[in-house]
Order: structure tokens, then C-alpha cells, then sequence
């Protein structure tokens, strides 16, 4: 009853102002009102976890990481540790909250960056920094100092794309100078082997040219050509002699007897090599017995023509 009195007494006296002081009386108590809830909402602002002192981030700590998710990146460029403040924890206040529709803002636009190929999840430090900073304005100081000293570019990332391809452009043009050493290398081998085949393909030229003159003798004096015995009795025949006259030893691979054969041949003028000579005596050791050593023991070789 009393507050109803004093509500009717308050609406006389009012009724009993003229209009512009009771116009300046309705504009102070709006004011008024206003002030009441704005340092409300602000109490009720600092009130809440993500603006206590244990929410403020770690800066030193989080430079170190190699990398960071892209909701740990937006709560790091408002000055959060993102244990703490992250988007399942502030999104329930986006309604009631300042500091939460504006993590809500930056969220969104990093999640488009993402989707356009600017930033990835996780994403370089480096990377993030140098993208937010034309962004986000202005990320927290202590943030950019703590990066900068522990290393971080924040270059921008088209400055950092054209860093990239010099670098590739390098690396590619020392691999291009590795590449033709080698193949320079390669060819100079491969030159080698090529003049040593084309040596061995020359000997036996000459050698099927010695052959064949001397088929064209003997078909020029009437002879007929070897047959397949006549051949074998013939490559038995120099075994023979490369046994007695040379020391040839046909059990024991490569024979320096073969060698004093092919000299022997070059002092008459004609082109024997080794090869040949060995192919020849292996082919008469075919007709040998198998006892032929208890049967003959061969004199031994002194070395004299």
C-alpha cells in the first residue's frame, strides 16, 4: 500500500513538470537503466571461465608446437590456452556472450579458409600467422614477438609460395647438372666399351678373312673343302703338336703356350689371336682318351721356339 502511494504521488508529480524537464527526467533514467545493465552484462562477462586468469594462453609454449589445429589457432589470436577455451566450451554462450560470437565470427572465417584451400587442419604456425594477420587485427603482440623468437616466418604465404619454387627451381636445376654429369660419365663408359667390342669384332674379321683366303686357296690348287672329319683330325693334330711343341696343358684353362702360338703366327705374317687358338685346341681335346696322360707323358716346355 505504501509503494502504490508513493507510485501515484511520483506519477503526480511528474504530470505536474513541464515538458522538457520531464522529458530530461525520462532521457537520465533511461540512462540510468542502461548503465545498470551494461555493467551487469560486463560483471557477468568477466564472470565467466573463458576470461578468468587460467584461460590466458601460454604463448611460449604453443610457438613451440610444430603445429595447431585450426580451433586452437582462433583461440590463440584472442589470447586463450586452447585446453580451455575451444569451441565446445564457448559455443553454449554464443546467445549471452560478447567474447563467444566473436570467437563464433573468427571461426567461420577460417572454416571458409580452409574450404578455399588457404589453410589447412592442422596448419604450420608459420602459415596461420602470416595468413591471420590480415585478418584478425590486431593478433595479440606477445603472440607474433613469441613466434619471432623462436624462429617463425611470417612471411605471407604467396611470398612464401615464391620462396618454395625458387627453391625447387634450384634443387631442379642442380639435379638437371647431376643428371648430365652422369649421363656424360655413363657415356664416356659405355664410348670405352664400345671401341673394345669394336676391337674384338676387327680381330675376328680378320680372322674369317684368313679363313677364307685360305678356303679360296685350296679351292683355287683343286683341294675340297675340309670335311668334319678331316677338321677334327686336324684340330687333334695341332693339340698334338701345341702339346709337345708348346707345353700345352689342355686340363688347365688358360695356357701361356697359346700366347707363344699367336706370336709364332704374327712372325709369319698372320693374324691369330689367343681366343681362336684356344677354341681350336679345346675342340682336339674332345678326341683325347681320358688316359692320354699315363699313355704319354708330354716333355715339358722350355720356352724355345
Amino acid at each position: 500500500r505504501q509503494q502504490l502511494d508513493e507510485a501515484v504521488a511520483y506519477r503526480a508529480e511528474l504530470g505536474s513538470l513541464p515538458n522538457d524537464e520531464l522529458m530530461l527526467t525520462l532521457a537520465t533514467e533511461q540512462q540510468k537503466e542502461k548503465d545498470e545493465l551494461v555493467a551487469r552484462v560486463v560483471k557477468e562477462e568477466n564472470g565467466r571461465f573463458f576470461n578468468q586468469r587460467n584461460a590466458a594462453a601460454d604463448f611460449k609454449h604453443c610457438t613451440l608446437l610444430a603445429n595447431w589445429t585450426l580451433d586452437e589457432a582462433v583461440a590463440l589470436t584472442l589470447d586463450k590456452n586452447p585446453k580451455i577455451v575451444n569451441w565446445r566450451s564457448v559455443a553454449p554462450f554464443v546467445q549471452i556472450s560478447a567474447f563467444a560470437k566473436e570467437y563464433e565470427k573468427r571461426r567461420d572465417i577460417v572454416a571458409r579458409a580452409k574450404w578455399a584451400g588457404q589453410l589447412f587442419d592442422p596448419v604450420r604456425p608459420g602459415i596461420f600467422l602470416s595468413w591471420a594477420k590480415s585478418k584478425f587485427d590486431p593478433l595479440p603482440t606477445e603472440l607474433l614477438q613469441s613466434a619471432l623468437d623462436d624462429g617463425i616466418s611470417l612471411t605471407g604465404w604467396k611470398d612464401l609460395y615464391q620462396e618454395l619454387k625458387k627453391r625447387f627451381s634450384l634443387d631442379l636445376n642442380n639435379q638437371a647438372a647431376r643428371n648430365q654429369k652422369l649421363c656424360e660419365d655413363v657415356s664416356s663408359q659405355y664410348k670405352a666399351q664400345l671401341a673394345d667390342a669394336y676391337e674384338k669384332l676387327k680381330n675376328t674379321h680378320l680372322e674369317l678373312e684368313a679363313l677364307k683366303l685360305a678356303s679360296e686357296r685350296a679351292t683355287t690348287s683343286g683341294q675340297k673343302p675340309l670335311q668334319t672329319r678331316e677338321r677334327e683330325n686336324l684340330q687333334l693334330l695341332a693339340l698334338c703338336g701345341a702339346i709337345r711343341g708348346y707345353g700345352y696343358d689342355p686340363e688347365r684353362g688358360r695356357n701361356t703356350a697359346t700366347t707363344a702360338i699367336s706370336n709364332d703366327f704374327s712372325d709369319l705374317g698372320l693374324s691369330f689371336s689367343d681366343d681362336r687358338i684356344r677354341d681350336h685346341l679345346n675342340a682336339g681335346k674332345e678326341f683325347l682318351p681320358g688316359d692320354w696322360r699315363q699313355r704319354w707323358r708330354p716333355k715339358p716346355y722350355t720356352g724355345k721356339k
